[in-house]
């Protein structure tokens, strides 16, 4: 993965401000709480840098950038939290105070945490190469219009429809090819089940 720049940090008091956002107080990193300072030139993306060198990886910045996105857009239709408990495990956007939202760069959830939260679980996975600039997944769905759609769908109690754009056995968001094969599971579990019922029967 390149390196990916800082365009978020937070105040002392845990208030998160953007790169464009005006901001007299310090500010400090939101992984390892390291001071930052804006950097606004004229021909390198604006970003935050750590004023002395910081330990914080590229992965880091992409994963707070694409969950501070995330919880933005999902708070303007119901209740949202950052880094939040639902059950037993810490949610990276806890919506409605039982559903999780998971944003993946390299690591998924672990096997416990998919079978603890499954039916409360939406996977924002940006490994997936369908994920394109400008946060667009495959050329058609923005995560603006796919958060907006999802946390709708929860407050209006929907999320069982053809519609909600979530496959129910990876519990991945993929926008209208979420649940178009058999069982209204995604093209990637339905093949991955059919290779599955070929080993049981002797097809390698």
């Amino acid at each position: 993965m390149s390196y990916v720049l800082w365009d978020l940090a937070k105040t002392s008091d845990g208030s998160v401000y953007w790169i464009w956002d005006e901001c007299d107080e310090q500010l400090h990193c939101m992984e390892c709480n390291g001071k930052m300072i804006p950097v606004r030139g004229e021909i390198k993306q604006h970003h935050f840098r750590h004023s002395v060198e910081g330990n914080c990886s590229g992965e880091s910045a992409l994963h707070w950038s694409k969950k501070y996105k995330i919880h933005q857009i999902a708070e303007k239709i119901g209740n949202s939290e950052v880094e939040k408990a639902v059950g037993k495990y810490i949610a990276d956007i806890r919506f409605e105070n039982e559903w999780a939202y998971e944003v993946v760069i390299t690591n998924p959830p672990s096997k416990e945490k998919m079978d603890e939260l499954k039916d409360r679980l939406v996977i924002f996975d940006f490994s997936d190469m369908n994920w394109h600039d400008g946060d667009v997944y495959t050329g058609l769905h923005s995560l603006e219009e796919l958060v907006s759609q999802i946390s709708t769908s929860i407050i209006e109690g929907k999320t069982e429809d053809f519609d909600f754009p979530v496959c129910p056995m990876c519990r991945e968001v993929k926008g209208s090819v979420s649940r178009i094969k058999s069982e209204g599971i995604c093209p990637s579990c339905d093949f991955a089940r059919f290779v599955e019922a070929g080993k049981k029967h002797g097809y390698r």
